[in-house]
């Protein structure tokens, strides 16, 4: 495995100020935002979120 170097994210994004859940309501809470989400609105930048908020989700294969 290595580091990932490809960035992609919004304007002023990563903030850790809260997120948008599945049906767009607004969630703030005191927990960090740790996950990635992909904003169609934002013409799919990257946006920094709650993983505890249900979601689209990315996952990591390994292409051989």
């Amino acid at each position: 495995m290595s580091e990932m170097r490809y960035t992609n994210w919004q304007v002023s994004e990563p903030n850790n100020a809260g997120a948008f859940d599945a049906n767009l309501n607004w969630v703030t809470t005191a927990l960090p935002e740790k996950c990635l989400q992909l904003c169609r609105g934002w013409q799919y930048y990257w946006n920094d979120a709650l993983c505890e908020v249900p979601t689209c989700a990315i996952c990591e294969v390994d292409i051989v």
